[in-house]
């Protein structure tokens, strides 16, 4: 219906301002383009006409058209204290593109500073995080950038009390519910943010410059720290490192004041379990089939802080993962390890040997191509999927069934990964 009615050119301006809403939340910025062309063609005189353009040159940038966006913005009065921070905002990312980095830093200490709208500067502060690390800025510049924010509007307007009305039905009734919320804000919250931005753009090591620093100011903006830093260390291959941040996070988390901010509290305690056991779970796959010890150690380590956490329908098989893990910890080197892995199956390839060998002495034309199909629990046990003649092959009953009676009820000589391991192994039954 707004669609229709914007296409019919006689639409109020608060209609089309409307359709922008839809379009944009819908993902269909070629539609908002022809909306907001409207809106700046029809309505010159308007209040919101800069602001408009400021969008508009917005979605250019999406797009990557440039100078089509410098256009659009071609005229605005940067120093009229009534231009819209809009406006301050998109022409500190066209400066940004440009690669005047120093007249961009300065447009967006302007457009922090002038924004009174706390959920647009958030909107704001989110976007220059996210384009600065995609484009590359280093970790010190985008800091700048955090500090000059930081001075914008959540310094003016933090510890105010911000009152809401909203309509609530319940039983069929409407009632009109009043709410009112203390407005805070961390500095080290926001270092995270920009921290997970740089991550989110595949730069790790900036991303962990960055996190550091969002480190001590609070116990719950310390264990979200704590968090991204563990993803970091597992990204880079440093399992113990991992395990030392999920611990750290999870001595922060323990003692945050979940007065003010119980939801996202809870929320990061889930986020810390279900890491934890994850990465218990990975490490251990990753020992098993590799040897590797401190991957072991890691596993063992998560393993116990899991079992130090809240109480989950999965505890128990998760404290049998663990005593798994344990068993094969006792092999001490990654050498003994390997030695273990072989030897066991050496015994067990000398079972079958024997048992096709009984069966060929009493039958020599039995002879032939036999494979076997078998997978293992996650406790290390086999069973046996399938066994069969190759095509072509005849007369091997009689060794399949022996081998029948020998795979099952083996076991792996060693725990395996959650969801157990496929094998299949053909063999040539043949005198020797």
């Amino acid at each position: 219906m707004l669609r229709d009615l914007a296409g019919s050119g006689s639409a109020s301006e608060a209609t089309l301002e409307m359709l922008t809403v839809s379009e944009r939340a819908l993902g269909e910025d070629a539609a908002a383009v022809a909306v907001y062309d409207q809106l700046i063609l029809r309505f010159p005189t308007s209040n919101r006409h800069w602001r408009y353009r400021a969008v508009r040159a917005w979605l250019e940038l999406r797009q990557g058209t440039l100078d089509r966006a410098k256009e659009i913005l071609t005229g605005a009065d940067l120093g009229a204290a009534a231009t819209p921070s809009a406006v301050h905002y998109v022409t500190a990312w066209i400066r940004f593109r440009s690669g005047d980095m120093a007249g961009a830093h300065a447009q967006s200490v302007i457009a922090s500073q002038t924004w009174s709208d706390l959920a647009s500067w958030d909107a704001l502060r989110n976007e220059v995080y996210l384009f600065g690390a995609f484009a590359g800025a280093k970790p010190e510049y985008m800091l700048q950038v955090l500090d000059d924010l930081i001075e914008g509007p959540p310094r003016r307007e933090q510890g105010t009390v911000k009152v809401r009305t909203k309509t609530v039905v319940k039983g069929g009734k409407r009632t009109d519910v009043t709410e009112e919320s203390v407005i805070s804000y961390s500095r080290s919250w926001e270092t995270v943010s920009l921290g997970k931005a740089y991550l989110r753009a595949g730069r790790t090591e900036d991303a962990a410059t960055i996190i550091t620093r969002g480190l001590g100011d609070k116990p719950f903006t310390s264990g979200r720290a704590e968090l991204v830093l563990a993803n970091i260390a597992d990204l880079t291959a440093r399992p113990l490192d991992a395990t030392a941040h999920l611990e750290a996070a999870a001595a922060h988390l323990a003692g945050a004041d979940v007065s003010n901010s119980a939801g996202d509290t809870t929320d990061m305690k889930q986020e810390l379990a279900s890491s934890t056991l994850a990465l218990a779970r990975g490490y251990r796959a990753f020992f098993t089939v590799t040897g590797v010890r401190s991957y072991a150690d890691a596993a063992s380590k998560l393993y116990a802080l899991y079992a130090t956490l809240p109480a989950r329908a999965d505890a128990a098989d998760v404290a049998r993962e663990a005593t798994l893990l344990g068993e094969v910890r006792q092999v001490a080197t990654p050498s003994d390890y390997r030695a273990a892995v072989v030897d066991g199956w050496t015994g067990r390839t000398a079972l079958l040997d024997a048992c096709v060998e009984r069966t060929l002495q009493a039958d020599p034309t039995s002879g032939g191509a036999i494979i076997v199909a078998a997978h293992s629990s996650a406790d290390g046990k086999l069973t046996l999927d399938s066994l069969q003649p190759e095509a072509g092959e005849q007369g091997l009953a009689a060794i399949a069934a022996c081998v029948r009676d020998r795979v099952l009820g083996w076991r792996m000589p060693w725990p395996t990964p959650t969801g157990g391991v496929s094998l299949t192994v053909k063999f040539h039954a043949a005198l020797r």
